[in-house]
């Protein structure tokens, strides 16, 4: 049971972990400012933040509407998890996702002014984000880039990892009270495994320079190159299975 659950966690957030691991600046930190760092380290908390809690407000969404509704987790799949650009998604969830995302915004007014995020000189972007997410390319990756950018990101993976955590299908007659329950335990400890791993690498990418800190393999032997990353990340796992009895 323990391998089949490890698999099965580990395949979907390997596949979301590259996706989110492509929005954090590639440029060492002696290279940068002072200034440079602080905008680096509060952009990389504050989009891991954004992630976090739209992932835990999906869930939320998610489980009261199969509450209210057992025999059809696909109502409440397309209600809770839908890209917010298709459209369909609850209304109270809808508005939830758009002031965690004004929130995320204030950080980086507040972090970034005056700092370059483009290269050369500043923190490396654009890197893997598409300069045009926030509207035609005009040569200068700013503030609103990298927020359109962690969006943009943020949906692609919580498609991915809720999809995986939560099954749109139910078996006849529904989920009894304590499947809901048991469904919800896996999926809010899965959540936390992933976001407690994005944490792990971003730390290793703003103070082990010489580290491989997007590095993928075996949860439990990540060899990122830099032991600290590696035992959070080992952590990290094995938190999620110690909390799901029977695995």
């Amino acid at each position: 049971m323990q391998l089949r659950l490890k698999l099965k966690l580990q395949l979907p957030g390997a596949v979301a972990l590259g996706v989110v691991l492509a929005m954090g600046s590639a440029v060492p930190a002696l290279a940068l400012t002072a200034e440079q760092q602080r905008c680096r380290k509060d952009t990389n908390k504050a989009s891991i933040k954004y992630l976090s809690r739209s992932l835990k407000s999906r869930q939320k969404c998610f489980i009261k509407a199969l509450k209210q509704s057992p025999s059809s987790p696909q109502a409440a799949s397309s209600a809770c998890f839908s890209e917010i650009a298709y459209g369909g998604l609850d209304a109270k969830l809808g508005n939830k996702l758009t002031r965690i995302r004004h929130r995320f915004r204030r950080t980086l007014d507040g972090s970034c002014v005056g700092i370059s995020l483009d290269q050369p000189g500043g923190l490396g972007f654009p890197g893997f984000c598409d300069p045009t997410l926030a509207g035609p390319d005009d040569g200068i990756f700013d503030i609103f880039d990298y927020e359109a950018c962690v969006v943009d990101r943020t949906e692609s993976v919580s498609a991915v990892l809720l999809a995986t955590e939560h099954p749109a299908q139910a078996p006849d007659g529904g989920l009894s009270r304590a499947e809901i329950a048991c469904q919800r335990n896996v999926a809010r400890r899965a959540a936390g495994m992933f976001v407690a791993e994005i944490k792990a690498r971003a730390k290793c990418k703003e103070k082990a320079a010489a580290a491989d800190c997007r590095l993928e393999g075996d949860p439990f032997a990540p060899g990122t190159g830099d032991s600290k990353s590696d035992s959070a990340i080992v952590r990290a796992h094995m938190k999620v299975l110690a909390g799901i009895s029977g695995a």
